[in-house]
């Protein structure tokens, strides 16, 4: 159900606001000017990648540095996938809550593994499956 919401049922959060249809439209506009392969490189590299580099390495700091303090962890977990639901706002409510629920597990992931590798490739190949979706359904 989480794939579908803001992303390939947007009549599940219906967006009214003109600003962000045009923001999706030009989005689509995107994956047909640049095909499928633009769009899997752009899951990966410019979305996955840089994202979790720069939410998620922060969470991973405070990890290393204070391994012990729960409160600290859990404090900058969340100011992180608050920021991370707010960048994802440009799309519509039920983007930002997509985002929110998906920036939970990347942040599990990562802190489970102390990598940031995993998370990449997770939020990757989300944001590939929706990139594909969004592209067959044009």
């Amino acid at each position: 159900m989480w794939f579908a919401i803001g992303s390939l049922d947007p009549e599940l959060f219906t967006v009214t606001d003109p600003e962000q249809i045009a923001a999706r439209q030009q989005r689509r506009d995107q994956y047909l000017r640049g095909g499928i392969l633009t769009a899997l490189a752009t899951a990966f590299i410019g979305a996955a990648l840089a994202e979790e580099v720069i939410f998620r390495s922060v969470v991973l700091a405070v990890q290393r540095a204070r391994p012990r303090n729960w409160v600290l962890l859990t404090g900058i977990s969340l100011l992180t996938v608050v920021a991370f639901a707010l960048v994802h706002s440009d799309f519509g409510t039920g983007n930002v809550v997509n985002a929110g629920v998906n920036a939970i597990a990347f942040t599990a992931i990562a802190l489970y593994t102390r990598s940031l590798w995993p998370a990449i490739a997770t939020h990757g190949v989300y944001n590939a499956i929706i990139m594909v979706g969004n592209y067959l359904t044009m």
